[in-house]
């Protein structure tokens, strides 16, 4: 998912209402934290590709 801004995540939320807790910790972390590289953001999400 290419997140451009938070209006986007709530617009998504507004239609999928069990996402919002994930999103939102998700939304949390990332937004305060600086991942130099894309293994870095593995460590923290071991999902992600």
């Amino acid at each position: 998912m290419r997140v451009i801004s938070k209006r986007k995540i709530v617009e998504f939320i507004t239609k999928h209402p069990n996402s919002e807790n994930p999103l939102l910790d998700w939304y949390r972390i990332v937004k305060h934290r600086n991942f130099e590289n894309f293994a870095e953001l593995k460590t923290f999400f071991s999902e992600a590709d």
